[in-house]
């Protein structure tokens, strides 16, 4: 109903301002490449080219959304690992500068022994999400 009723750009934009409103948070994909192999994934089936969004990128979506009030950012792992993302906390550090004030992301935590960026990631973010293939191999498969 929702694809034939907004299939006509100005019933779009009156349904998105009447009924939808404002986004309540900013989704951002920070990249679709994954260090784990989990056999739950469709991961291994994704053939889009592998990279990480830009800081300049990511800079201008969460200015674009501060700008017009926004203040929630989910940084959704969709078929990649967000810590795999060398610019990963510096863009969380940036969000928070800007005014964002509720940061949530999930990640298998493969990578969060690396450097400082647990104490980065836990002073930055408000909900980290651990994401775990199960605890014996029965039950991971």
């Amino acid at each position: 109903m929702l694809r034939e009723t907004v299939a006509i750009p100005s019933t779009f934009e009156a349904y998105v301002a009447e009924e939808v409103g404002f986004p309540a948070r900013l989704a951002v994909f920070p990249t679709n490449i994954c260090n784990a192999r989990c056999t739950f994934c469709q991961y291994p089936l994704h053939t889009d080219p592998k990279k990480t969004i830009t800081p300049e990128i990511f800079r201008a979506a969460v200015d674009q959304y501060v700008e017009r009030g926004g203040t929630n950012l989910l940084l959704n792992p969709n078929n990649g690992e967000p810590l795999v993302d060398a610019h990963f906390a510096d863009n969380l550090e940036y969000a928070r500068g800007k005014g964002i004030t509720h940061i949530e992301f999930s990640t298998n935590g493969i990578l969060l022994k690396r450097g400082d960026l647990t104490d980065r990631l836990v002073r930055l973010a408000d909900s980290i999400g651990i994401s775990l293939p199960g605890f014996d191999p029965e039950n991971y498969k």
